[in-house]
């Protein structure tokens, strides 16, 4: 008998951040089941050049956030005439979220960036709405893994380089011991550079 199963998944996302700066990882491997279906996929988006967010989990589901998220800006940001911050960001995507708790969706997130105050945020998302602010976080299928390294090595005042260097091991070590990872990651980052942002994201091999 076949099986059927809900869909499009993805496994992991982590990140961190430092004094000036944040990096988001995204595996890019998409799978129906036990089939590879891509290794091209993403689910990572900037938003107003400052602000990061990322899911892992059911595609599906995830597209669907991002419609709201994209909705919810738009509006909102019209109404206020101003930028929106990532507390508020953050908050919509909590009680989002939430309000599906009966029904959740699959989708781990995390969301980092600058503040409007200028201090760099970042934030643990899970499917029931739970916000975290942390430091350094791992989320989705593969996150146990993950936890490892960005634990034994992370600093509060790690730099840039060394700071993408542990994003980019990371993502390595897990893919080795984890089919779901894949041989492709997304690395995104905002980064202050003479007092102006740098966003870009970066496809790098994993195997």
């Amino acid at each position: 008998m076949e099986t059927i199963t809900p869909g499009l998944i993805t496994g992991l996302t982590i990140g961190l951040r430092g004094k000036d700066f944040v990096i988001i990882g995204s595996s890019k491997r998409e799978l129906y089941g036990s089939l590879v279906i891509s290794d091209k996929g993403s689910l990572m988006k900037f938003f107003n050049n400052r602000i990061i967010v990322c899911f892992s989990g059911h595609v599906p589901d995830i597209q669907h956030i991002f419609r709201e998220l994209n909705w919810f800006l738009r509006t909102e940001q019209l109404q206020r005439e101003r930028e929106l911050s990532i507390a508020e960001v953050i908050g919509f995507l909590g009680i989002l979220m939430f309000s599906y708790k009966l029904f959740p969706n699959i989708a781990w997130g995390v969301v980092g960036g600058f503040e409007l105050t200028g201090e760099t945020k970042l934030y643990d998302l899970d499917p029931l709405g739970s916000v975290l602010e942390e430091d350094y976080v791992a989320s989705g299928i593969s996150a146990e893994v993950a936890y490892g390294l960005l634990e034994k090595e992370y600093r509060p005042d790690i730099s840039f380089d060394n700071g993408k260097d542990l994003i980019t091991r990371t993502l390595r070590s897990v893919a080795k011991r984890d089919v779901i990872v894949g041989k492709y990651a997304d690395i995104a980052y905002i980064r202050m550079i003479n007092g102006v942002k740098e966003c870009k994201i970066e496809t790098i091999a994993l195997l």
